[in-house]
């Protein structure tokens, strides 16, 4: 996926923030550098789709689980 926008420029897009501010509320900044740490952390989570890794972040966080790599 050659020419995929990094994470961080993802979850900076307004649209995208917006949107994870009516979720998440006042924790939005620490899941974005949560998120944005996670996804640079390996090459197969780099190449991963966005809108999937965005939707898994959110159910994990939904659980009260930590965004971290093990």
């Amino acid at each position: 996926m050659e020419n995929q926008t990094t994470m961080s420029v993802y979850l900076s897009n307004s649209k995208t923030k917006k949107y994870l501010e009516s979720i998440l509320g006042n924790r939005t900044g620490q899941f974005i550098t949560s998120l944005t740490s996670l996804a640079s952390s390996s090459k197969s989570l780099k190449n991963c789709d966005r809108n999937s890794l965005l939707a898994c972040a959110l159910k994990a966080t939904s659980m009260n689980l930590r965004l971290i790599r093990i």
